[in-house]
């Protein structure tokens, strides 16, 4: 499974908040396992 890019403005938004290595973390997690326990994830 793979991630679409990121818009300039949202690695832009990323960068401000210091969230880009936390993203590319989660991002990760999910390529290799979508249901993997530290995502936090949850059935809506």
């Amino acid at each position: 499974m793979t991630v679409l890019e990121l818009s300039d403005e949202q690695k832009e938004y990323l960068k401000n908040h210091q969230l880009a290595k936390k993203y590319e973390k989660a991002k990760s997690l999910f390529e290799e396992n979508p249901f993997h326990p530290s995502l936090n994830m949850e059935l809506l």
